[in-house]
């Protein structure tokens, strides 16, 4: 088993995590697999994307970043830990789950929100 985005979004789709999230398209979480949130995303949220290719020989199976934007640096952080509380150290089926929290970015202009990068590399056990 490969695990990837979808993996990912389904350990962190509880309510230790949703109940921190914006909303877009109406009452949808701001939790989505993609390169950036929907345009119609409100609040806080979380997209996740393979950040480097998948090599089936090596011992490393995936990164994933996980992008957690707030409109403060504050939010944005507190997200960012919540994510990893809820999956490092994570282990399934001989795969292990380790987070690590990047340095917060600050917004590009004033339509931007903060964002703390969580990288997410998957392992074989």
């Amino acid at each position: 088993m490969i695990y990837g985005e979808s993996e990912i979004y389904n350990l962190l789709n509880v309510s230790a995590i949703t109940s921190l999230l914006g909303t877009h398209s109406g009452s949808n979480k701001n939790l989505v697999v993609g390169t950036k949130l929907p345009d119609s995303a409100t609040g806080s949220g979380i997209n996740l994307y393979r950040s480097i290719p998948h090599f089936p020989d090596l011992i490393l199976i995936n990164t994933i970043t996980a992008n957690c934007r707030g409109a403060s640096y504050k939010v944005a952080s507190d997200l960012a830990k919540a994510v990893s509380d809820e999956i490092h150290r994570h282990s399934k089926d001989g795969i292990g789950i380790t987070c690590t929290l990047l340095p917060v970015i600050q917004p590009a202009d004033s339509r931007d929100d903060y964002n703390a990068p969580v990288e997410i590399r998957i392992k074989k056990r």
